[in-house]
């Protein structure tokens, strides 16, 4: 048994294997994130405002990466209209999209 064992942990791991939860700090490089995503993290809260003055605020639960390694944001959404106010259930996203839809880093 121990060789097996031995044989099962000597073997190389592939590059989505290498990216796992804890490595968010290098996926940024790896998916060729921009320096602008670096606020995307729990506890951030991002604006859209929509022409029909509709706003959106997104308020990030989690950052992680799923089992290929890309990464994701898992996100509360309020959205705000004519002194309505409705807080949608969690939504997730990958990251690259949630940094496009939500600029406006509050």
């Amino acid at each position: 048994m121990t060789v097996m064992n031995e044989a099962i942990a000597s073997k190389p791991k592939s590059k989505a294997a290498l990216f796992g939860a804890k490595a968010c700090n290098s996926i940024g490089t790896f998916f060729g994130v921009s320096r602008a995503m670096e606020y995307i993290r729990p506890g951030s809260l991002f604006h859209r405002v929509h022409e029909d003055k509709t706003v959106e605020t997104a308020r990030v639960l989690a950052v992680a990466t799923d089992m290929l390694g890309i990464p994701h944001v898992r996100y509360e959404l309020v959205i705000e209209r004519a002194h309505r106010r409705f807080v949608d259930e969690p939504r997730i996203l990958a990251l690259k999209t949630f940094a496009d839809t939500y600029k406006e880093y509050v």
